[in-house]
């Protein structure tokens, strides 16, 4: 038997090193919020549902930041929020969704 919590739980995102579309490195990090909505699938789909979770999170926050130039990304930080937030459907299959905060 596996315990799943299916409160909201904050994963950090460890800093990563993206290039942005203007060919500029940055480091960056994040906070991911997830709610398990499907604890089956989370346990039986997924081998290790934080780890894959957390994999997720990070190339998706490589993927969105590598589309904007550098000059936006403080300034579009809420768009780019809202952009990250929609991108993670693998999470949806795997019996998880990004909560809001």
């Amino acid at each position: 038997m596996v315990k799943m919590d299916l409160r909201v739980v904050t994963i950090d995102v460890a800093k990563q090193e993206i290039i942005t579309c203007d060919n500029v490195p940055a480091i960056v990090d994040a906070v991911v919020y997830v709610r398990v909505v499907d604890p089956i699938a989370a346990v039986v789909k997924v081998e290790n549902f934080w780890k894959a979770t957390s994999l997720i999170a990070q190339t998706t926050l490589r993927s969105v930041l590598g589309q904007a130039p550098l000059d936006d990304l403080l300034p579009q930080r809420d768009a780019i929020n809202q952009k990250s937030g929609k991108k993670p459907q693998a999470l949806t299959g795997r019996g998880a969704a990004v909560a809001d905060k």
